[in-house]
């Protein structure tokens, strides 16, 4: 990038080829939207099929130069193609993006600026979760407070000061890598910002998406497992109780989707890690497991009522 470009922001985007995740691009990464502090970096995976690669181009002719990096590879995963970006960034803050989604740049530029005047090193904003079944919209929004990014986490809807990333990467996992990069960078070590706004709406449901691919069961295991390796150098109470809740939220989407014996090799490690160390079950487990029931018993309950309420 030129010394005179103005970006405060590099936006790593992957892109899998995918003529519908194509047109929520196309949908608002032009010019005309994205502030001139923010540079996107689009890694697109070429490992299915190469049919985008013009219509990607000709999005790139829109940018001026150096305000939009296109990288083109076989990358297999979403970390992976992350971390292609993360070798290209020079501006003082990150944020990461998915391509089947719809960010909000100008309230990220907002969000971003207001965290520079308070000495943030990492910034949350809140977030629109859109579910789509049998063509049907629900939307429901998620806070940014700390419990909810814990249960939670959607880096999407974060910014990072890009020197807190130096060395850290993503693994190649489809599953999981989310809250194992948080708890690799340790996020709550740093001053976090709290946006009260909308920055991100996430689509769930849609075709091809890998959340809920039961294929990828064992990956979400290996990701667990890592979590636990790096929560063992964690101290204080606020992160035991947090990296918790997102290991027993990762534990109960094993234990949905798997077999018996991924479910069961998977509880006895996390068994194993908490039960080693008293404090550790009754300030971590013990909580979190709790907490993460009573909210999907909640939301199972509320579910039920809605659908109640339009019969």
């Amino acid at each position: 990038m030129s010394k005179t470009n103005p970006a405060l922001i590099d936006a790593i985007i992957p892109f899998k080829d995918n003529t519908r995740n194509l047109a929520q691009l196309e949908k608002w990464l032009v010019k005309s939207n994205i502030p001139p502090q923010i540079r996107i970096i689009l890694i697109h995976d070429i490992q299915f099929s190469s049919k985008c690669i013009f219509r990607l181009r000709k999005i790139k002719t829109s940018f001026e130069r150096d305000r939009f990096i296109l990288i083109t590879g076989k990358f297999g995963s979403p970390g992976t193609a992350r971390n292609a970006g993360l070798d290209k960034v020079t501006s003082n803050w990150v944020v990461f993006w998915d391509s089947d989604d719809l960010p909000e740049p100008k309230k990220y530029l907002d969000m971003i600026l207001m965290s520079e005047s308070k000495n943030a090193k990492i910034c949350i904003g809140r977030c629109e979760i859109i579910e789509i079944k049998n063509k049907v919209h629900s939307k429901a929004t998620e806070s940014s407070c700390l419990l909810n990014v814990a249960y939670s986490p959607g880096i999407w809807r974060m910014a990072f000061m890009s020197k807190l990333l130096q060395g850290t990467r993503f693994s190649d996992s489809p599953w999981g890598e989310d809250q194992r990069f948080l708890i690799d960078i340790d996020i709550l070590e740093h001053r976090i910002f709290q946006f009260k706004q909308v920055v991100y709406s996430y689509y769930k449901g849609v075709p091809n998406q890998l959340v809920g691919a039961k294929k990828f069961v064992g990956n979400l295991a290996a990701e667990i497992i890592h979590s636990l390796e790096a929560l063992e150098a964690r101290k204080g109470i606020r992160k035991i109780f947090l990296y918790s809740v997102m290991i027993s939220r990762m534990t109960g989407t094993i234990v949905k989707n798997s077999e018996f014996r991924e479910f069961r090799k998977t509880l006895l490690n996390v068994a194993f890690f908490y039960f080693k160390r008293p404090i550790r079950l009754f300030i971590g487990f013990i909580p979190s497991i709790t907490l993460v029931v009573v909210i999907i018993l909640t939301k199972k309950a509320i579910k039920g009522i809605a659908n109640i309420c339009r019969v």
